[in-house]
């Protein structure tokens, strides 16, 4: 790996870092929805809506980066010396101390971040899926309580359970 330049290396080294923030402060955001979530804080949870918006854009940039600096890191290694999509690890394996160290240290930290982001994130799915689906339960047992208890649509029209939305029926 001697053909990889120290700026190259050094590139990699900061790239991972701006990674790794950007996936703990996803993770921040992820962590806060989730108790948002927990105290039924609907503003909150619209704020932290609207902050990660931004900084799921800012990883797709830095992602992109990664891409484009993996492919120059496999150019100047030269031909067969690195797989089409190498992995940190191996770029590590092949790189002098300190760097290996640092990069082997980096990567680790980004499979612990990753990995608990994509836990909280499950959860946080689970948890939004089980709400819709209580609301839809409540509001099919709402709609079937309007058929019986006479209310009436805006036409005139008693409310029937098939093709009426609670909201739509009159007192």
């Amino acid at each position: 790996m001697a053909d990889l330049s120290n700026a190259q290396l050094a590139g990699l080294i900061d790239l991972l870092q701006q990674l790794l923030a950007a996936h703990q402060r996803l993770l921040g955001l992820a962590l806060a929805r989730q108790n948002a979530m927990q105290t039924c804080d609907l503003g909150r949870l619209n704020d932290l809506l609207e902050r990660e918006r931004p900084e799921v854009q800012a990883l797709e940039r830095l992602e992109k980066q990664r891409k484009y600096l993996l492919h120059q890191l496999r150019i100047a290694a030269g031909p067969g010396q690195l797989g089409a999509n190498p992995s940190i690890t191996e770029i590590a394996e092949r790189s002098p101390e300190p760097v290996r160290s640092e990069l082997l240290g980096l990567a680790g930290k980004l499979k612990t971040v990753l990995t608990e982001l994509g836990r909280v994130n499950r959860m946080n799915a689970k948890v939004s899926q089980g709400v819709t689906t209580g609301l839809a339960k409540v509001l099919g047992a709402l709609t079937g309580l309007a058929q019986h208890a006479g209310l009436y649509l805006a036409n005139g029209r008693k409310a029937v359970i098939k093709g009426v939305h609670l909201l739509d029926a009159l007192a």
